[in-house]
C-alpha cells in the first residue's frame, strides 16, 4: 500500500514551461483524497513550492516540502518548518573565492533571496541577450537552469548584485555556479574533487552545480520524513530527473526516473518512466491503486 509520493520538480513533476500538467494535477488530487500524502523535494525554497502545492491542495491534506535540496523541511498540514542546513560564514567565504576561479556565475542563497556575483565576461553575454528579448530594465540578470537570463522574483525577491564574500551579511543556506553546459561539465569533476570531501554538492541541471553543508540531502530529509511517519521502503514512491534526486531513490522499492534523464540517475532508479513532458508520473500513477 503507497502512503507517500514524493516528486522533484524542476524536470519531473513541471513541464518544460513549468507547470503541472492537468492529468497529473488530477490524479494527484485524486490520490490525496484516498490517504496518500505528497512530498515536493526540491532545490527551490519554500516561495517557489508553496504555489504549486496549493495547486495541488497539499496544505488540506498534510502534504510536506524538502526544500534547498533537504536543508529545511516544512510540514503544510501544521504550518511549521524546521531549517537545520546553512553553511558557516567562513565556508561561504571559501567556496564563493573558489567559485571566482572558475569565472562562473555564483549565487549565495538564504530563504528570501540571493547574493549574486556575475564576471564581466558573463554581463557581456547577458547583456546582448538582454537586447534580443527586448527585457525590461528591471528584469532580473541572473542565470537559470536553462538560459543565461531567468526571472527568479517569485521564489527570490530580494536579489543582491556583489562583488566580493564582504557584502553577503547573513546565514547562507547554500551555493551555486553556473554557467553553460560545456564549462559546467569541464569543471564538475574538479568541483567534486577539490570540496566533496567538505560540503555535498549536486548538479541539478547541466548549468548548475548546488553546494551545501556535509551530509545534507534530499535522501537525508526524507529519511527523516519517514521516520516520522511510520512508512516503509514499500510505502512510498519516488519520482526524479537529476543527480540530486539520486539520495533518495536508494529508499524506496518503488523509484523512477524521468524519461529524460541522464543515463546516471536512470541507473540509479528502480524503474525509467517518460519524460515530465509526457507526463511521466500519470503514466506510473494511473494504473496504482492506494490500499
Amino acid at each position: 500500500m503507497i502512503k507517500a509520493i514524493v516528486m522533484d520538480m524542476d524536470g519531473t513533476l513541471l513541464d518544460g514551461t513549468n507547470h503541472i500538467r492537468t492529468e497529473t494535477k488530477q490524479i494527484l488530487i485524486r490520490m490525496q483524497q484516498q490517504g496518500i500524502r505528497l512530498v515536493l523535494a526540491s532545490g527551490r525554497n519554500y516561495r517557489r513550492l508553496l504555489p504549486y502545492a496549493k495547486q495541488l491542495h497539499m496544505p488540506e491534506y498534510g502534504g510536506y516540502l524538502i526544500e534547498f535540496n533537504g536543508l529545511c523541511c516544512c510540514d503544510l498540514e501544521k504550518g511549521s518548518r524546521e531549517a537545520p542546513g546553512h553553511l558557516e560564514p567562513e565556508q561561504v567565504n571559501e567556496l564563493f573565492g573558489y567559485g571566482k576561479n572558475l569565472n562562473c556565475e555564483i549565487w549565495a542563497l538564504y530563504d528570501d533571496g540571493i547574493y549574486v556575483y556575475i564576471p564581466d565576461q558573463l554581463y557581456e553575454i547577458k547583456r546582448k541577450l538582454r537586447v534580443e528579448r527586448n527585457v525590461s530594465i528591471d528584469y532580473p540578470w541572473t542565470a537559470g537552469p536553462c538560459s543565461w537570463l531567468d526571472d527568479l522574483r517569485d521564489g527570490y525577491p530580494d536579489i543582491h548584485y556583489i562583488q566580493s564574500f564582504e557584502q553577503i551579511p547573513q546565514t547562507i543556506r547554500k551555493v551555486n555556479y553556473l554557467n553553460d553546459a560545456q564549462q559546467t561539465e569541464t569543471y564538475y569533476n574538479q568541483v567534486l574533487d577539490d570540496l566533496s570531501g567538505h560540503y555535498s554538492i549536486f548538479r541539478s541541471s547541466i548549468r548548475n552545480i548546488e553546494i551545501v553543508a556535509k551530509d545534507f540531502d534530499k535522501g537525508t530529509m526524507l529519511k527523516h520524513l519517514m521516520v516520522r511517519n511510520g512508512w516503509t521502503a514499500d510505502e512510498i514512491m519516488i519520482f526524479g530527473d537529476a543527480e540530486n534526486d539520486i539520495p533518495m531513490f536508494p529508499l524506496s522499492h518503488h523509484s523512477y526516473a524521468m524519461g529524460q534523464a541522464e543515463q546516471i540517475v536512470k541507473q540509479a532508479a528502480g524503474h525509467v518512466t517518460l519524460s515530465n513532458d509526457e507526463q511521466g508520473i500519470y503514466e506510473i500513477l494511473k494504473n496504482q491503486k492506494s490500499g
